[in-house]
């Protein structure tokens, strides 16, 4: 697993130490062993494994390195000018002290991809896994066990409830999903989570344009809110596997009031809030 991996995994900027390698491997065997009684994923071959699912889950984290940078930079503006240095634990860059309060949300878990991948590479992740089936939370709990994942929880749930939970809504500096439903449904589930200045990543297929079209149909997305798409490739995956990766930043208006109330699950946003887009730098 050590080359392809290693290899796969340079081309998003991400230099893994020995630790992280072994770490994928001990979840490569997990996720197998476990996936013998429950229905964690259809892919278990070890290279198919290594691209499909933890090379694509790791194309991610350049995008969560930019959020990281980005918060700081407005957080400690007389930073700006310092140059990156490696986390102590982590193979790529980033800044230790403030990136140490990062949150990220998986929606829709499953066998705990992206979170799992980016939380081996991006130590400072507070990760929380929101997964609705049991036998899947059993095996994400099991494996932030097993990897000695600090600052990692799996939680029972189904998005649209769990969004109500004041301890989770707007809590995030950034959300994930994996393919788990279409664009519209996504950012229905998903904004909800996105604290101010957030951003929402869904990971796709190139084919995106309907889907997007029918967000934008849907009338889910605030006036003057834009979709932006990345493409990528993931090494050892045909041209035609690259992927999308769509970014929304959740910006809501400074406000001296009471926040209002939590809308029902289906709505997004309340008319104190805006959606913005974040422009995407090709990684």
């Amino acid at each position: 697993m050590t080359t392809s991996l290693d290899e796969g995994a340079r081309a998003f900027g991400i230099t893994l130490t020995p630790a992280q390698t072994d770490a994928f491997e001990a979840y490569y065997r997990e996720l197998v062993a476990w996936n013998a009684r429950v229905n964690l994923t259809a892919i278990t071959a070890r290279d198919d494994v290594i691209v499909k699912h933890f090379l694509d889950s790791l194309s991610v984290a350049p995008i969560l390195q930019r959020i990281v940078i980005a918060s700081e930079a407005k957080q400690s503006p007389n930073r700006e000018a310092e140059t990156l240095a490696p986390h102590a634990s982590a193979g790529v860059a980033s800044r230790k002290p403030l990136a140490m309060t990062t949150r990220l949300i998986d929606i829709g878990a499953g066998a705990g991809l992206p979170g799992i991948p980016l939380k081996i590479v991006l130590p400072h992740l507070r990760l929380t896994l929101l997964e609705a089936t049991r036998k899947k939370i059993e095996f994400l709990k099991h494996i932030i066990t097993q990897l000695n994942l600090p600052d990692a929880v799996a939680v029972h749930a189904r998005a649209e409830d769990l969004a109500r939970d004041a301890a989770h809504r707007a809590q995030y500096d950034a959300a994930v999903a994996r393919a788990v439903a279409s664009l519209a449904t996504l950012l229905e589930y998903a904004l909800p989570f996105v604290r101010q200045g957030g951003v929402f990543i869904a990971q796709k297929g190139v084919e995106v344009d309907d889907e997007i079209r029918a967000a934008t149909r849907a009338k889910i997305l605030p006036s003057g809110a834009q979709i932006t798409t990345t493409r990528l490739s993931v090494s050892g995956t045909p041209a035609d596997a690259a992927r999308s990766r769509k970014e929304l930043t959740r910006s809501i208006r400074a406000t001296s009031a009471p926040a209002p109330p939590a809308p029902p699950a289906a709505a997004v946003a309340t008319r104190s809030e805006s959606i913005a887009a974040k422009p995407v730098a090709r990684v």
